[in-house]
Parts: C-alpha cells; structure tokens; sequence
C-alpha cells in the first residue's frame, strides 16, 4: 500500500514538474499517458495543498446532476486558464530569484576561499622575504654564485670550484641552509 502510494505521488509530481518547467497540459498528457483532466487536477492540488496531498484519497461519490457537473466545469476551466498562467509565471519567476540567489551564494563561497588563498600567498611572500633579508641567506647566496662561477676563485685556503650536485641531489635545486656551518663542503677543495 505505502509503496504504491509513493509511485503514485512521484508520478504526479511529474506532472507537476514538467507543468513548472511551461509545457501545456495537452502536452504533458500526451508524454505521459495520463488524460488532461487527471493532469490539472494533480496541478491543481499541488497548488493549493503542496505535495503531501497529491497521495490517494478515498473519495465519496457525490451524486450531482450531469447538466449541473457540465456548467461547473465550463466555468472552472475559463476560471482557471488564466489562474493557471499567472501561478505559473509566479512560479517560474520565483525560481529565477532562488537561481540567483544559490548563484550569489556559491560566489559569496568562492570569494571567502579566494580571500584565504591571498592571506596564505601574502603570508608565504612575507617569509620569503624575510629569508631573503637574513644575514645567512645572504652569505648562503654569495657562496652559491661564486659555485656558478665559470672560473676557479682563490679565497685563502680554499679553491672555490664550479657547481656540481651530486647525484643524490641532481637535477634537483640547491637546498636552503639557515646556518652557514651546516652547508654540506663537499664543493669545496682544499689546496
């Protein structure tokens, strides 16, 4: 019973669903199946109660005369055309507006992250800098030019030559030593 219940109220919410999205009624009859009458009256429902009550009703036959049943319907269907329409370009316009608000929102997001990515760059443009202005650094920048160096410096007791990594390193760039002492010497030669 209750599985039944809930194919029912998906199918109908199909019909309610392509209605929102502007197809006519003869149309959503005509691609599900279903008589147009049956299709404006799951509509109808769905606009007046929401989709809790487009579940089955077990219904009391009403004993009307046919004429009366006639004219009622005539007069619900030029009522409702136009009803159907406004609802319908209320509803679509309503959907716009949350459209556009998820989209500020997602934006609202993006630009929260975009914010902490600038603070951690700016933050990491700080250290750099502040290593670049180290005394260490510095001395540790000197002594790896005068590496690159095509010809062999003399500076006292030691013989700078070129650069060559060994193999561990290579082709990987020069680490960053804080501490002069801590330099690996194994560029350097004794005389």
């Amino acid at each position: 019973m209750v599985r039944r219940d809930v194919t029912r109220v998906s199918e109908r919410l199909k019909f309610v669903w392509l209605w929102v999205e502007g197809k006519s009624l003869r149309a959503i009859a005509r691609e599900t199946g279903v008589g147009a009458t049956t299709v404006s009256r799951w509509i109808r429902r769905w606009l007046h109660e929401g989709h809790v009550h487009l579940r089955q009703h077990i219904r009391k036959e009403t004993h009307v005369n046919n004429n009366t049943k006639t004219t009622a319907l005539l007069l619900q269907k030029q009522q409702q055309a136009a009803y159907m329409q406004d609802t319908r370009t209320a509803l679509l316009q309503q959907a716009a507006h949350q459209q556009d608000t998820r989209t500020t929102l997602q934006q609202a997001a993006h630009q929260q992250d975009t914010r902490t990515q600038l603070l951690l760059l700016q933050q990491q443009q700080q250290a750099a800098h502040q290593r670049q202005e180290s005394s260490s650094y510095l001395m540790f920048e000197e002594f790896r030019r005068a590496h690159l160096l095509p010809h062999v410096i003399d500076a006292g007791q030691f013989v700078y030559h070129h650069y060559h990594p060994p193999p561990h390193l290579y082709p990987h760039h020069i680490p960053y030593y804080t501490d002069v002492d801590k330099m690996p010497m194994w560029n350097l030669r004794l005389h």
